[in-house]
Formats: C-alpha cells, sequence, structure tokens
C-alpha cells in the first residue's frame, strides 16, 4: 500500500473490539464449560515483555 501512496490507515476500535469479543468467549467458555481451551494458544510473557520494552 506504501508503494502507491496510501499513508495511513485507519481501523478505528476494530482492534478493541475484537480483543473484547475474544475476552467474552473466553469468559463464557469458562463460565458454560469450565474449561481453559482458549488459553492454550497465547503469546509468551517474555514476547510481551519485549512488545512494551521496543520503541515502535
Amino acid at each position: 500500500l506504501k508503494d502507491i501512496g496510501v499513508r495511513r490507515i485507519s481501523i478505528g476500535g476494530s482492534l478493541a473490539r475484537a480483543i473484547y469479543f475474544k475476552m467474552r468467549q473466553a469468559a463464557e467458555e469458562m463460565l458454560q464449560k469450565g474449561t481453559f481451551s482458549f488459553a492454550e494458544k497465547q503469546i509468551s510473557q517474555a514476547e510481551l515483555n519485549a512488545m512494551f520494552e521496543s520503541e515502535l
């Protein structure tokens, strides 16, 4: 996109809404099934720390 002159893309609140959707799914799973399979795929603590330590 940069090559064709696009300078900025706005996603508005889409990223936040996607995260809230996943949080709701996790809460529903715990409440309804008593399981935690939502936690099988997650970022490691080291990766998370690195994200917050780096400058974007």
